[in-house]
């Protein structure tokens, strides 16, 4: 017996958010390495030109807090594609800038559009996977984003002494630029792309539902155990997975 339309699972769909996940996972640790180059350029010191990494770390971790009712507004996967387009450009604008608080600003604002694409990625998959199936796909989609941060750390130090640091933004920049070009096309060619992924529910709205989340006590413990956690690494971005608060109904 043939699978219905609904349960099958998109997977080229699936692997473009992938892609996409990988570009954002690989700009979270990419500064890293560049930092002495990057305090060079500059005339300042490796501590001050740390800022470049707090930016983005901040706007990363921060903006998913109000990614889910968001997305489910305008739908999970044109919310991916179009925030994927804007990192390509912001990122871009990274290796373009002439001081370092242009570029603390450029990390930030790539960070707030890069912080999107795995946590919506990752509710759309949810949306469109039969729950049987749900956990082993999530892992594989997720094998994209480890691969990613993998690359992102090699890419700055292999990349950044062959290149220099402003050479290894483009090709991240390239990275998004590919990946939205992929989404779009499945944005246009896949009606699933476009569709609601729960029609038959009905949203109690922004406040309430947040109201109900954080009436939780293990959703508060939770929200409280990452922000732990995510300060004392020093980045929220470092969680192998990002935290979503998905709030729909």
């Amino acid at each position: 017996m043939s699978a219905s339309p609904a349960d099958k699972v998109p997977t080229r769909s699936i692997i473009l958010l992938a892609v996409a996940g990988f570009a954002s996972q690989a700009m979270v640790r990419v500064t890293d390495s560049l930092l002495p180059q990057i305090a060079a350029d500059f005339g300042t010191t490796v501590g001050e030109a740390a800022i470049v990494v707090a930016a983005y770390s901040i706007s990363h971790g921060s903006i998913q807090l109000i990614i889910g009712p968001v997305a489910d507004r305008f739908g999970k996967y044109r919310t991916v594609a179009v925030m994927c387009a804007l990192a390509t450009i912001l990122v871009a604008l990274c290796g373009t800038v002439q001081s370092l608080s242009a570029l603390a600003i450029a990390r930030f604002a790539s960070g707030a559009a890069a912080g999107w694409i795995i946590p919506t990625s990752m509710a759309y998959v949810g949306d469109v996977t039969p729950y049987e199936r749900r956990q082993p796909i999530l892992a594989r989609y997720l094998s994209g984003q480890i691969f990613g941060q993998l690359f992102g750390q090699a890419a700055g130090g292999v990349l950044g002494d062959l290149m220099g640091w402003r050479n290894v933004f483009f090709v991240l920049a390239a990275l998004f630029a590919l990946a939205t070009a992929g989404l779009v096309f499945e944005l246009v060619t896949n009606p699933r792309t476009r569709a609601a992924g729960h029609p038959e529910e009905t949203s109690r709205g922004f406040r309430a539902n947040y109201a109900a989340v954080l009436s939780n006590p293990w959703a508060r413990f939770v929200i409280l155990a990452v922000f732990i956690e995510s300060s004392a690494a020093g980045a929220p971005s470092r969680m192998s997975a990002p935290t979503f608060i998905c709030v729909s109904a």
